[in-house]
């Protein structure tokens, strides 16, 4: 059995021959050090058979399905998954273990990516964007530390190292070598999710700069997934910190309770046995709780080891955004000077928790190159209306649907409505009279609301409507369709019922 796709037979890999860290690197002198490039040679004959690209996918899914945490999962003799993972030790990472076992067919980079994109889909609940661009990182790290046992041995803990050799780690770019020659490492944080920052090392990042348009992206995308990762990492220390003190407050009182009744029994003056068993009971406390405060300093020191790590992966990341600041520039003057170029807004979809959200970018329109990003990533209009000099729509924050202004430069929110909005709700401005109407929530149900400029609730309907309603306005009404499926004509002025 053979997998074909429509995809590109080849994909560039830059390998430079020195290793760099991950911070601080000399992007001349990186450059400098390539000196050979690489090629993902493809499966290019005739095929005994076509496999659909969902029956593709569905091996990820199936190995996900099949794993269980901190042990392996084999499919069908030809694909097994290692869940490599020792929580007792703190210094390196984790990691799943993807092998190609001898039996398996499948021939191409790209099939290769959808097996493993599929899998984090299933296994770590990432959207289906987020699980490809992860996919594509693991595959180009892999492929550019190939054997590299010394470079894996110094990132990951023995667990991970046990499962790999100089002829297995990572995959080869040359698709014959795959089957029983493979075993692609995903590197993983302590709270049980791919470690993106751990994908961006200096050497990935260079290859995709060798692309015309320097990978911006699949590179933009990592570093939003890995401000992700960063802040399940401030939320978890922060709980962890909220637990440390509460044993603290707990081993305080157990003390104070303790001598307490210690000077109890003095003032009691009981008999020598008796007083020797209390005070050998209240002995046996103290060494409990000196154990408990002994746990929680290393519980602190954790946390403080995790609190540097934390600030260390945010520095990363501006870098690495400053780095795409640097090459956007880039791509932009090589452009022809000829071409007529504009700035156009695009709403940038991707599936989240199962259905579509954006993200408001500006990209150039003579490149295609995304110039400007919004922080706003879950924006639920389907039509971004123009307000003066913002733009006006609907996106979730806090897991709520709010209207919002949103400046046209910066794209972030500078007026957001205190009001429940439905997320795919009309909107529908009237910039000369100031006002905005869109459904709002009345307890469970929906109905109109009118807005002023500034995006307060200034009116609700009366009556409930569709929350998928259309909105037209004729004359001094404006005509929607109720929850029966009958049509009505709202006041403009209050939305009141004609």
């Amino acid at each position: 059995m053979r997998y074909r796709t429509c995809a590109l037979l080849m994909g560039l890999l830059v390998l430079p021959v020195l290793l760099f860290a991950q911070q601080g690197v000399d992007r001349e002198e990186l450059e400098r050090q390539i000196t050979r490039t690489v090629v993902f040679q493809n499966y290019q004959g005739p095929y005994e058979r076509i496999d659909t690209i969902d029956a593709i996918r569905g091996i990820g899914v199936s190995l996900a399905t099949g794993l269980r945490p901190g042990s392996e999962f084999v499919l069908a003799n030809r694909y097994r998954i290692i869940n490599a993972v020792d929580p007792d030790v703190l210094v390196g990472l984790d990691a799943d273990i993807m092998v190609i076992l001898p039996d398996a067919r499948v021939d191409h980079i790209n099939n290769v990516r959808r097996i493993l994109a599929a899998y984090l889909e299933r296994a770590y609940g990432y959207g289906s964007s987020q699980a490809a661009v992860l996919a594509e990182f693991v595959t180009i790290y892999n492929a550019i530390y190939r054997g590299d046992m010394a470079f894996f041995a110094g990132r990951y803990k023995q667990v991970v190292m046990q499962h790999l050799s100089a002829t297995n780690a990572g995959i080869s770019t040359v698709y014959r070598d795959w089957p029983g020659r493979t075993r692609m490492v995903v590197p993983l944080r302590g709270a049980g999710l791919v470690d993106p920052l751990a994908l961006t090392d200096a050497r990935v990042i260079e290859e995709l700069r060798e692309r015309d348009d320097m990978g911006l992206e699949p590179r933009r995308e990592i570093i939003d997934l890995a401000e992700d990762s960063v802040q399940r990492d401030e939320e978890r220390v922060a709980q962890r910190e909220r637990e440390v003190a509460e044993a603290r407050r707990e081993i305080a009182e157990e003390r104070r309770a303790i001598e307490e009744e210690r000077r109890e029994a003095e003032q009691r003056q009981e008999p020598p046995e008796e007083a020797a068993r209390q005070e050998a009971e209240r002995a046996e406390r103290e060494e409990r709780v000196a154990q408990r405060e002994r746990e929680v300093d290393e519980d602190e020191e954790r946390i403080e080891r995790e609190q540097q790590d934390i600030t260390e992966r945010t520095e990363r990341i501006r870098e690495l955004r400053d780095e795409v600041a640097e090459d956007t520039r880039t791509v932009m003057e090589r452009a022809p000077v000829a071409a007529v170029t504009q700035e156009v807004l695009f709403v940038q979809t991707a599936l989240r928790d199962g259905r579509p959200v954006g993200r408001l970018v500006v990209i150039d329109s003579a490149s295609a190159v995304v110039l400007r990003q919004s922080s706003l990533d879950r924006v639920t209009s389907r039509v971004i209306h123009r307000w003066g000099n913002e733009h006006l729509l609907i996106a979730e924050q806090n897991g709520v649907a709010r209207l919002m202004r949103v400046d046209a430069q910066s794209l972030e929110a500078v007026v957001v409505s205190q009001a429940e909005l439905f997320p795919e709700s009309i909107v529908l401005p009237r910039p000369d009279r100031g006002e905005v109407f869109a459904v709002v929530r009345d307890g469970g149900a929906w109905h109109l609301g009118k807005f002023s400029g500034n995006l307060e609730l200034i009116e609700r309907s009366s009556v409930s409507v569709d929350p998928y309603t259309q909105m037209t306005v004729a004359g001094e009404f404006v005509f929607v369709q109720r929850p029966d499926g009958s049509i009505s004509a709202l006041s403009l002025d209050d939305v009141s019922l004609r």
